[in-house]
């Protein structure tokens, strides 16, 4: 992540059904993911609504909360992340995590495929969490390839993030505050232009090079979300000294295991857990 500006911008709620796709039953996924995947390429973010079954959600929260009932104390021998009162803690992909629709949604990876080329990989998978109190992030984007020039604005994507929260994005356990285009176009500041409401079944997709911030949790509650990264299979995220005792891909060996090559291909980062 790398800031541009330590304002987060004006609190404002700005929803844009023009960088919302719906995948509800009855749609026809394949049209869906076209629109989706334009959507990114003109405005670095989209919303895919009723992506996944909210009950497939709630078991996978459920199977965090059984494993580690303190997920949401940040550890910072195993957490990875630099902003306060967000952290980002390991997962193995198991039991309800290892559901295809959770870390390899069909969705998704034709999005990947299209953007990212037919050997993109899965370069991360984990928990972002906000604790009650965090305040709202600074504007920044998660990765250019050329920071000291304007080239990547001209370039193809190299990466992607994926949120897919397990429970509601609002007003109140925040959300992510975007500024479409700004991919492609000079940032210029003002106040962001698209700030979501998500719903649980529902996931944001933006592109690595998009300004965004983290809004505030206002809540009571953890705000968790499963946050994976896609990326061109040549790029890597770079990573620091400190974040090296990360684990940011783990698949246990019982679901490898039952992978065939295309899913191995695709997961070829992960640590396989015994």
């Amino acid at each position: 992540m790398k800031g541009v500006d330590t304002d987060p911008g004006p609190r404002i709620t700005a929803d844009d059904p023009a960088v919302r796709v719906s995948f509800a039953p009855g749609v026809d996924h394949a049209e869906a993911g076209g629109q989706a995947v334009e959507i990114l390429r003109r405005d670095g973010v989209v919303v895919l609504d009723e992506l996944v079954e909210p009950a497939l959600l709630e078991a996978c929260l459920q199977q965090i909360v059984n494993r580690d009932a303190d997920y949401h104390l940040p550890d910072r021998a195993r957490n990875h992340g630099s902003y306060p009162g967000r952290h980002t803690a390991p997962l193995v992909i198991e039991g309800a995590l290892s559901h295809p629709a959770i870390f390899a949604s069909p969705v998704v990876r034709e999005i990947g495929r299209s953007l990212l080329g037919p050997d993109n990989v899965l370069e991360s998978f984990g928990l972002l969490v906000s604790v009650p109190g965090a305040p709202d992030q600074g504007r920044h984007y998660d990765g250019l390839l050329f920071e000291e020039n304007n080239l990547d604005r001209v370039l193809p994507p190299v990466a992607f993030a994926v949120a897919m929260p397990l429970v509601r994005l609002d007003e109140v356990n925040g959300t992510t505050a975007f500024w479409k285009r700004s991919h492609r176009n000079r940032y210029v500041g003002g106040p962001p232009d698209f700030v979501p409401v998500v719903p649980l079944g529902s996931a944001v997709i933006w592109d690595f090079r998009l300004i965004h911030s983290g809004r505030a949790n206002l809540g009571d509650a953890p705000r968790p979300i499963l946050f994976s990264v896609h990326s061109r299979n040549w790029w890597m995220q770079p990573e620091r000294e400190w974040e090296f005792r990360y684990r940011k891909l783990q698949i246990a060996r019982g679901v490898y295991d039952g992978f065939g090559k295309r899913m191995r291909d695709f997961t070829v980062r992960a640590d396989i857990i015994d």
